[in-house]
């Protein structure tokens, strides 16, 4: 029980830290998306080759095919999400966008019995509920146009693809591949996706932007590497219903940093997102 609290905490921490992504990226200048995510995955890389040992090498080297297959799927699977992700950023807006993206932990309550030992439970399906309203209720009331649609089905797309590998990476840490092996494994298949804009992105890293991008890759890292390793103790909807809150601390994170505003919209989905983790954390 203390190893799960222990665990819940961490994880809240880890949502917090992940909030500052999008707003260092809007302080980032003259990026375009697939050169900035290179470069910031790219320093992830590098800053897990701190935690990678030789025996976590060994063990990918050495593990069946059937494991190998699982590690790397997760890694393609979460490349095709977060490209399908910055893909409906530019059809939508940045709200309807993020608000069909992180309906990813109903993905995850479906998948988690088909990849893990664990059931769905009705707390899950109820929980993941609470995060699509919570998270709908930031949505701007507006006439959705074709654009819009699309960015939306972009959005719902990656949301699967993050749901699906949040659970082939619970599939993962129970084969006994560590944290850093796991996020190694996904973060290099996503740099060589992005590696034809390294070039012409790299003049933009060097102007301004590098220790934006350095910062970036540091909340990469530990929002990351926590999230892994909480997988050891919780389950996959668990971990993403509590990532579900991420939105709202990117949003307190903008109204200080980047002077936007902060409506009565986003107290309300605080509260649903809230009322919704805290159905898990009881469970």
């Amino acid at each position: 029980m203390k190893s799960n609290t222990s665990a819940f905490i961490t994880i809240h921490i880890a949502t917090t830290i992940l909030a500052m992504g999008p707003v260092l990226f809007r302080l980032t200048d003259g990026f375009e998306t697939p050169g900035y995510l290179f470069w910031r995955f790219l320093m992830a890389i590098v800053l897990f080759g701190v935690f990678i040992r030789g025996r976590d090498l060994r063990q990918i080297r050495e593990a069946p095919t059937s494991k190998r297959f699982i590690l790397f799927l997760s890694g393609i699977v979460y490349g095709l999400g977060a490209w399908i992700s910055f893909e409906a950023l530019t059809h939508t807006t940045v709200a309807y966008a993020m608000i069909a993206i992180f309906t990813y932990p109903v993905f995850t309550a479906f998948f988690q019995p088909v990849f893990t030992s664990q059931r769905l439970r009705s707390n899950d399906l109820f929980a993941s509920l609470l995060v699509i309203l919570g998270i709908g209720s930031m949505a701007p009331i507006t006439t959705l146009t074709d654009s819009d649609l699309i960015g939306i089905g972009l959005g719902l797309i990656s949301a699967l693809c993050f749901g699906l590998e949040m659970c082939l990476s619970k599939r993962s840490v129970t084969n006994g591949f560590s944290p850093s092996s796991i996020n190694l494994v996904k973060f290099g298949v996503l740099v060589l996706c992005f590696l034809p804009f390294a070039t012409s992105s790299f003049p933009i890293l060097m102007n301004g932007n590098l220790l934006l991008v350095f910062g970036a890759a540091l909340v990469t890292v530990i929002g990351h590497y926590a999230y892994i390793t909480c997988l050891k103790l919780l389950s996959p909807t668990t971990v993403g219903i509590v990532g579900g809150l991420q939105p709202i601390w990117s949003a307190v994170f903008a109204f200080f940093l980047l002077g936007e505003g902060f409506t009565i919209r986003i107290v309300l989905a605080a509260f649903i997102l809230s009322l919704a983790v805290y159905v898990q954390q009881k469970q």
